[in-house]
């Protein structure tokens, strides 16, 4: 973009008024005490004096994963500023423990050693101090502390004396200030003015300017990018007369999903009744638009593969860029209740996963730490780098603090290994944290949101399954779609293709679920008919996507691709570092053994995705049983066939092996209760029995029951704890 250009992650500006004249954009400090400051408003106030001043605010808020962060990592931050505003009131604030001073009594506060550290540099500090006659909390001073404990009969001697020193110190902090200018301030707006007109007044006095730099960083191209990305649905291996795969518009195809706040639920699930009174209390509830959850701030959207997570994802991303580019359409900011002025920032969390894993220790200008914030606006300015979209770290900085961020967080499950989901799910609770006025919606699949990788204060909520009325929906929708301009055709075809779902119970439970919906729609128009079993719809899909390829002589057969395609979601799955959905070319072509059609060198997320664990549960099937079954039970201590990614290649593998006979599966349920040993937990054992259920399950469309009466006793054995 022109006049815009980024230095080692500095911003510069060109100035009209000083010509050619290249402007860094300067950085402010923001020292002052938080937990009194911060939720009354006045870091904020701070914040936005800063902004609109023409500075970027260097806070704690940005890369703090903790309230209390290294005393050199503040430091730090304070030797990259230009100048430094501390505002203080009645708190004398965190007192760092590895400081110079070792006598205990002449330690000093942070925020203390921070304006120290300003000064030492040949900075200026502006100074705040609260107006002693306007009013303040009793909360919010250093007394409150030792009245508390009275109220509460547990006061002490030592908490008095160290009370009473804090307030000492703050005097003595205080003192210090008063050597030098400073301004007192009441109200959070009157900070904000005096504050502002500072740093107005160092501008003029250090930059030669009357107005703080113009902003030039313009969105259009970014949100213009991320529109196209969202605002069709793509499917692939249908072909109609044109012989390509078609793009609907995602509102011509959408149809709203439905959901149970699991927060309203909370206190039966807490409650002494247990399990049974939270399912009668979720059950009690009436299914609400998945899009009204969004009243809520944090939000963690559920569901299973397929469930639409990512599509409602992309819709809200899309209704945003409608509402920012001033494009007429149905999806709004408005219609979805959000901001007018919200601001839409989609992230694939196993990009900004793989992003944190290459930069974190070998670039200056990274955070730190892998749980920090800063990884946000970090991961978002190199991106839009990449896609030459013209914005910077400092535009997503300023967009996330002004508040006006909507972080839609896609695929926590996809986060390869335990570590890094709760990774993920620490720097996301960070931010929400701090970040207060930003939204945050999460999607994952409910087996890995679990542990450490719970996001603590987020309204959970659940994908509900699709119900008969928007089936019906979306299957006119689509045939409408199919068939533009032909309504007696789109009718015929909707009358046929919903009398084919509703015919057995086994395809209206497929139905339920939006992806399998759209494959089984692809399916009956391609084949005029609907398979019995998921594994049988897979290999409809699967056989669809490869025959649908423009056909090249240079090109393997569409048997031999899936082939390949199949041995590279095993090697997917069982990477080093957990189930992998994205891999770079040279890695995929390391794997399969033989020329791959495209070049080696870059990262791709490969079409595979959507059907991986099909394909890898089909690699399993065509391997020999001594080959196979290591691959599900090792290692002995943590078996893979119990992962959360490995659960759904396990039900596929049972499906798949069917076909090859019904001795093929009871060979591998053989398998997996032989790995039950006697001295096995009942925990253990009633996972084992979840999961071969699951699989019989599946299998019950065609009939199959375990020949291996082992399985009805462990089935025992696990219920009869209820």
């Amino acid at each position: 973009m022109p006049g815009l250009e980024g230095v080692h992650g500095d911003v510069f500006v060109r100035c009209p008024d000083l010509g050619d004249t290249i402007v860094k954009r300067p950085t402010v400090f923001i020292s002052s005490t938080a937990e009194d400051l911060k939720p009354t408003g006045y870091r904020a106030a701070a914040r936005d004096a800063a902004l609109a001043a023409g500075f970027y605010p260097e806070m704690q808020e940005y890369w703090a994963a903790k309230d209390n962060p290294p005393l050199r990592e503040c430091l730090a931050k304070v030797a990259g500023a230009d100048v430094l505003v501390v505002i203080v009131a009645y708190r004398y604030g965190w007192v760092p423990p590895d400081q110079q001073e070792k006598n205990a009594k002449k330690r000093k506060s942070i925020t203390w050693l921070e304006c120290e550290k300003a000064r030492a540099d040949g900075k200026k500090v502006l100074v705040f101090l609260v107006d002693k006659d306007h009013p303040w909390s009793q909360e919010l001073r250093e007394e409150h502390e030792v009245t508390l404990a009275i109220q509460q009969r547990k006061a002490t001697p030592e908490l008095l004396a160290e009370v009473q020193w804090r307030v000492g110190r703050l005097d003595d902090f205080k003192a210090w200030l008063n050597t030098r200018t400073r301004a007192t301030f009441t109200t959070s707006n009157d900070l904000r003015s005096k504050i502002q007109s500072a740093l107005s007044q160092w501008s003029r006095e250090h930059l030669g300017m009357d107005e703080p730099p113009p902003r030039i960083s313009d969105p259009d191209r970014y949100l213009r990018t991320l529109y196209e990305e969202t605002s069709h649905i793509d499917i692939r291996g249908l072909q109609v007369e044109s012989g390509k795969a078609q793009r609907f518009p995602i509102d011509d195809l959408y149809i709203p999903l439905k959901t149970i706040l699991a927060d309203e639920s909370k206190a039966s699930r807490r409650s002494r009744k247990g399990k049974e009174e939270a399912r009668l209390g979720m059950e009690g509830r009436q299914p609400i638009e998945l899009h009204g959850a969004l009243k809520h701030r944090k939000l963690v959207i559920l569901g299973d593969p397929g469930a639409g997570k990512t599509t409602f994802l992309r819709r809200i991303a899309y209704g945003l860029c409608n509402t920012r580019l001033g494009l007429s359409a149905k999806t709004t900011a408005k219609a979805l209740g959000l901001e007018k002025d919200a601001f839409p920032v989609l992230v694939r969390i196993s990009d900004l996963v793989d992003h944190i894993e290459g930069c974190c220790g070998k670039e200056q200008s990274a955070p730190h730490n892998k749980v920090l914030p800063g990884w946000l606006s970090h991961f978002l300015a190199a991106r839009n780098a990449e896609e030459k979209t013209g914005l910077d770290r400092e535009f997503f900085d300023e967009i996330i603090a002004n508040g006006r961020a909507v972080f839609l967080l896609d695929g926590l499950d996809e986060a390869a290994t335990r570590e890094q989901r709760e990774c993920i799910a620490e720097l996301v609770t960070q931010a929400a944290r701090h970040l207060e006025k930003c939204r945050f919606v999460v999607t994952s699949r409910p087996p890995a949101f679990e542990g450490k990788a719970i996001l603590p204060d987020f309204t959970q909520v659940r994908i509900e399954p699709l119900e008969d009325p928007a089936i019906k929906g979306f299957l006119t929708r689509w045939c409408n779609a199919i068939f533009v301009g032909s309504e007696r055709q789109a009718q015929q075809h909707c009358d046929e293709l919903l009398k084919a779902v509703r015919a057995r119970a086994d395809i209206r439970r497929m139905a339920r679920n939006p992806v399998m919906l759209t494959a089984l729609a692809v399916v009956y128009w391609h084949e005029k008919r609907l398979p019995e079993q998921r594994a049988d719809l897979y290999e409809s899909i699967i056989t669809w996507l490869s025959r649908s390829r423009k056909r090249d002589p240079d090109r393997l057969t569409a048997e031999a691709c899936v082939s390949r395609l199949q041995e590279l979601a095993l090697a997917m799955q069982q990477h080093p570092e957990g189930r992998q959905v994205q891999v770079s070319r040279r890695w995929a072509a390391e794997q399969i053994a033989r020329e791959w059609p495209r070049g080696p060198g870059q990262s791709e997320r490969h079409r595979i995705e959507v059907a991986q664990e099909f394909l890898a549960a089909r690699a399993i099937a065509a391997r020999p049983e001594a080959e196979a079954t290591p691959i599900l039970l090792t290692p002995a201590d943590s078996p893979r066939l119990y992962l959360p990614s490995w659960r759904e290649v396990v039900l596929l593998l049972a499906g798949v092996l069917h076909k090859q006979g019904h001795r093929k599966v009871d060979a591998f349920i053989t398998a997996v209760l032989e790995s039950v040993r006697g001295d096995t937990s009942l925990a253990d054992q009633a996972r084992c029995a979840g999961l071969l259920g699951a699989a019989v399950r599946d299998l019950s469309a065609v009939g199959y029951r375990p020949a291996d009466p082992r399985y009805q006793e462990l089935l025992d054995r696990v219920m009869g704890i209820f």
